[in-house]
């Protein structure tokens, strides 16, 4: 099974599935795979999304600091990736190097390619620093006021000083199962359980602000949009960011997060975690041994949109 499924605008406001041409073909047995998978579902061969621009370096392991090589555009021999950084005018992660030598080589070399790229270290990112969720904004005749929804202080700025706007959506997902063992042979599955959200978001960035301020639409009070207002907590999002479009005309926006997701998942994958859960019990009476498996896309969107920033 694929990540290509039906668009129920019924039960989701937005498709978050993968579309035809985003599925990534197995070089090895053809068949079609999501392009957030690294490796073919069906026989297990490696999946390119793009055009690997080879290096002697050695890549970074998830869990290290590394420097994240970001390409912004260049000439279309660089692929696809640089295409579409070009294009929408974004920065692309194409590499997580370890060592800084080896990512200024990498530099080097892209550069005498054609390929505007720079160089962005973890510690720059800052992930574990998330940014300032709002409660509300202000909106004033010179520019806006930015509510932390933690401390209910306020930040102000000028229409001028808001540079960047980066709009998503995130992702999670959560499967629990229940399973009955028995030695020498295979675990059956007892019971499972899914569960699945999304998430429209809005980052805010102020000049000389690396960290951001944040939207999100559960928290979020809308009565900021007046009488545009309605009940439904995803058009306020699309109202509010059309509110921010046209009161901050110089900002830079970035909406492409959906379309470029396949290049930010070879470098910067979604986040997948399995945990035991021990002995548990259902609702049927029975029980078992628990686990569950988590997804969530928060820690790739989190890096795409503070390289906006810091790329601008």
């Amino acid at each position: 099974m694929t990540n290509e499924q039906t668009f129920d605008p019924a039960i989701q406001s937005e498709n978050i599935a993968f579309s035809a041409d985003e599925m990534v073909v197995c070089g090895k047995c053809d068949r079609r795979n999501a392009p957030d998978r690294s490796a073919c579902i069906y026989c297990g061969e490696r999946l390119e999304t793009f055009v690997h621009i080879q290096t002697n370096t050695r890549i970074a392991e998830d869990w290290e600091p590394a420097f994240n090589i970001i390409v912004t555009g260049g000439e279309t021999g660089g692929g696809e990736l640089t295409t579409a950084a070009e294009t929408r005018g974004v920065g692309l992660p194409i590499s997580r190097i370890a060592e800084s030598s080896d990512a200024d080589a990498a530099i080097t070399e892209f550069s005498s390619q054609g390929i505007k790229a720079q160089l962005i270290h973890d510690e720059h990112l800052a992930i574990d620093f998330p940014h300032v969720r709002l409660s509300t904004i202000e909106f004033e005749n010179n520019g806006i006021g930015l509510v932390d929804l933690n401390t209910r202080d306020v930040t102000s700025a000028n229409f001028d000083d808001v540079v960047l706007i980066v709009v998503g959506t995130l992702f999670r997902s959560r499967i629990d199962m229940m399973e009955k063992r028995k030695r020498g042979a295979d675990a059956k599955l007892l019971d499972e359980s899914t569960a699945a959200d999304h998430e429209p978001v809005i980052d805010i960035y102020i000049r000389d602000d690396a960290r951001g301020f944040r939207v999100l639409s559960s928290g979020f009070d809308f009565r900021c949009l007046g009488s545009e207002m309605t009940l439904f907590a995803a058009k306020n999002m699309s109202l509010l960011v059309e509110r921010l479009r046209s009161s901050l005309p110089d900002a830079k926006f970035v909406d492409c997060y959906r379309e470029v997701r396949p290049f930010l998942e070879a470098v910067w994958p979604t986040t997948h975690r399995r945990e035991a859960m021990g002995i548990v019990r259902s609702g049927l009476g029975q029980k078992g041994f628990g686990r569950s498996e988590t997804s969530s896309n928060a820690e790739q969107f989190d890096r795409f949109s503070r390289t906006q920033f810091l790329i601008l």
